[in-house]
């Protein structure tokens, strides 16, 4: 066995109280690691407007559905990479969610946003979606 091994080797077993804390530490990140790893995670799979002639990810209207995987308990929505709390969340389901834009998201020339929802797991555990880029427009 190398030498620098031993030596820490060696400290550990004199010094029980170390091994004590280490132990302690280890413990406390799993506990806080472990369910971070295991929440499911939402998935964006395409966005539509509520106006039908719209094109997907083509949006001119405020009112858009989100579609996707695991969206049930959705909670936040965020436009490239912050969170927004003028983006009302109207309902949501499992599959979809249907959210209304703010108005000054809504502009002449096409304009494209990042979106990702955030959904809560349980008590203080929440999970981000992957990113979605939309392209926004006035009708």
């Amino acid at each position: 066995m190398n030498t620098k091994i031993k030596k820490i080797v060696g400290f550990f077993r004199q010094h029980k109280y170390v091994q004590l804390v280490l132990i302690l530490v280890i413990i406390v990140l799993l506990v806080l690691i472990i369910p971070r790893v295991y929440v499911p995670k939402p998935v964006i799979t395409g966005v539509v407007s509520t106006n039908k002639e719209d094109e997907k990810n083509h949006i001119t209207g405020q009112m858009v559905t989100i579609q996707g995987k695991k969206l049930d308990n959705t909670v936040a929505v965020y436009v490239n990479n912050q969170w927004n709390k003028d983006c009302i969340i109207v309902s949501n389901a499992s599959d979809a969610v249907l959210v209304r834009l703010p108005e000054y998201y809504i502009q002449d020339s096409e304009t494209a946003y990042t979106i990702q929802l955030q959904t809560k797991a349980n008590g203080e555990y929440f999970s981000k979606s992957n990113k979605y880029t939309i392209y926004v427009r006035k009708e």
